[in-house]
C-alpha cells in the first residue's frame, strides 16, 4: 500500500522515468498484501464494528484484508441514505 508522499513519488519516478520493472514489482507487492481475512478477523471486526450498528455496518464473510505493521484493514459496506431520506 502506498503509505507516503515519498513512496508515491517513487511510483511516479517508476512510470515517468521508463522504469517498468521495478513499477510492476511494486504493484505485486501491493497486490500480495491483500487478500481474504478469514473467519477470525472478520469475526473480530464484526463483533467491534457491525454488531450493534443498526445494520449501518455490514462485514461479508469473504471480506478481504490488507496487513499493516499493527493490525489489518478489514473490508466493509456501511449505508448512507438518499439525501431527501427521512432516516436519521
Amino acid at each position: 500500500m502506498i503509505t507516503s508522499a515519498t513512496e508515491l513519488k517513487q511510483w511516479q519516478k517508476w512510470i515517468t522515468e521508463g522504469d517498468p520493472k521495478e513499477a510492476l514489482r511494486a504493484m505485486q507487492d501491493l497486490i500480495d498484501g491483500i487478500g481474504s481475512a478469514g473467519p477470525e478477523l472478520v469475526g473480530a471486526a464484526k463483533e467491534k464494528y457491525a454488531l450493534g450498528s443498526d445494520d449501518n455496518i455490514e462485514i461479508d464473510d469473504d471480506a478481504h484484508e490488507s496487513r499493516a505493521d499493527d493490525g489489518a484493514w478489514v473490508q466493509a459496506w456501511v449505508w448512507v441514505p438518499n439525501p431527501d431520506s427521512e432516516e436519521d
